[in-house]
This record gives C-alpha cells, structure tokens and sequence, in this order.
C-alpha cells in the first residue's frame, strides 16, 4: 500500500501488493488502468475511504494515460487475436466506422460510464452478441416494413416458435428462426466477436446533465443549477473493424441479402451501442 504523506496529509492510494506498483507504472492494458489503478481512494486515521471528490480528475488522468497507450503493442496484440480469428475458418467482413462509437456506456464502473474491453488483452471491440441483436431486429423490421408494433407481436412468435413449431409455422418467421434461433432453436448464422483491424484512436466526448438534483434529488428544475459534464471514452470515426461470421452463406440463402450491406443497413437505422439516437455506432 502506499504510504502516508511526509506532511501527514491524506494520501491517495492504489489497493494492490506494494510489488505491483511498478507494473502499474509500465501497464499498457486499458482494461486494467480504467477499472483497476484508479486512485480513488484515500487513507485517513489508519483507515481508507472512497473519496468522490477524487473522480473527476482521475477520470482525466486516465482518460489520457488511455489515449497515450502504446500503439505499437495494442497492434501486435490485435495481430495475434486476427490470426487466430481467422483459425477458426470464418469469414470476414471490413467495415469503417461512419460516427464515433461506444459498447457498454452504460455497464457498472466506478468512473459512473464504460466502454467495452477485452477482459484479458484490454482492447476494445464489439461484442458478438450487439452484432447478430441489431442484424436479427434489422431483418425482423424489414420484414414487417418498420411497424413497430407488428415487430414486437412477430418478435415475440418467433421467440415463442419451438423446434416442432419452426417447420410449419409461415416461411418468413421459419427462415428468421433458421438463420438466427432462438432460446428453443440453434441458428444457422454463426457471428463471433469483431476486433478493430489496427489500433484504434480514442476520443474524448461528454454527457451534460444540466438538472442533477432534478434527477438526483427530485428537486425542480431550475436555470441556477449548476451543469454535470460527465467525460465518457469512444472510439473515433473512421475506425476499422473486422467482423468474422461462420456459415456466412446462409445468411445469403435465407434472406436473399448481402451481410454486409444488411449490417450497414442495421447500424444506419438502429446504431450499434450507446448513444445511437445521436448518431453514433453507424458503419459503412
């Protein structure tokens, strides 16, 4: 633990062993310097406590140390993840990012925003579960000609659509739950995790809440509260990223589309992680 200071004022301290300090000097893993080595904590009377007053500036003292990571390791970590990637046999598809994009803003993290990390490499990338959700909601929207609420009602057959139900239910739901299953039925399309191609630039951008102690507090809104900026991370715009997909044929087969320009259309219409309503998460 870090000691005291000289002048016997509180010191803010990193709760790990005292011989992990120096990685913690060298670490170059973001995942780790974001949700890990935060100074947030300060020791007082033998005792430590979270200080709140501390976030603001050490959110900026790690937002840096993030953009300032080193390019030329997070590179070589992302050649290694393609390579074995690519082992498994899936096919790739490249796409840029149009806006800036942010995975997990809203995920549990002590800095109150996130982004989504590996949990080992601590390089971002997109979650295959956000790519096959915005892809399935696309086709499901299309077929029922952007009616949201004919979407809910055929969104909720075919999840309801068991393995005896799928082959006599109407071509349009059958071939949805073929290519994309559901909680009874596996699907055809498989979609893993896509990673960016080379190492990504991140971009500071910030949440103004101009009422906090309206939301907070159920105070009345009033010109004379003070405004909250909170700093979040997003990868820039025009980022590439490499997208893999197993039995990417049948995607062509059972929709008569092209993927990748479904997966343009998807992110066009319905964003790809937070803040999507404002533009960000669209791919060309």
């Amino acid at each position: 633990m870090s000691r005291e200071s000289k002048q016997g004022k509180p010191e803010k301290i990193i709760p790990i062993p005292k011989f992990n300090e120096n990685f913690l000097r060298e670490c170059e893993n973001v995942k780790l310097l974001m949700e890990k080595y935060l100074k947030l904590v300060e020791k007082q009377d033998n005792k430590y406590f979270f200080n709140s007053k501390n976030l603001m500036k050490t959110k900026s003292e790690v937002f840096e140390k993030v953009r300032m990571f080193n390019k030329e390791k997070c590179n070589s970590i992302l050649k290694q993840i393609h390579q074995r990637m690519r082992l498994t046999g899936a096919e790739e598809v490249k796409l840029k990012t149009a806006s800036r994009l942010v995975i997990g803003l809203g995920s549990t993290s002590v800095l109150e925003v996130s982004i989504k990390l590996h949990h080992i490499y601590g390089v971002p990338y997109i979650p295959s579960t956000a790519i096959k959700g915005i892809l399935r909601a696309y086709n499901i929207l299309r077929a029922v000609g952007f009616n949201l609420e004919r979407y809910k009602q055929l969104e909720r057959e075919i999840d309801n659509l068991n393995v005896e139900e799928v082959e006599k239910t109407e071509k349009l739901k059958k071939d949805i739950v073929k290519l994309f299953g559901n909680q009874k039925f596996k699907g055809k399309l498989i979609v893993l995790d896509a990673y960016p191609t080379t190492c990504p630039n991140f971009e500071e951008d910030i949440i103004n809440v101009h009422f906090n102690n309206y939301y907070q507090n159920n105070k009345p809104p009033a010109e004379n509260m003070n405004p909250n900026p909170i700093k979040f991370l997003t990868i820039a715009k025009g980022t590439e990223f490499t997208f893999y997909f197993l039995n990417k044929s049948s995607y062509k087969e059972l929709t008569n589309h092209s993927i990748e320009e479904d997966l343009k259309q998807a992110t066009y219409y319905l964003g790809l992680g937070s803040k999507s309503s404002l533009g960000y998460g669209v791919l060309v």
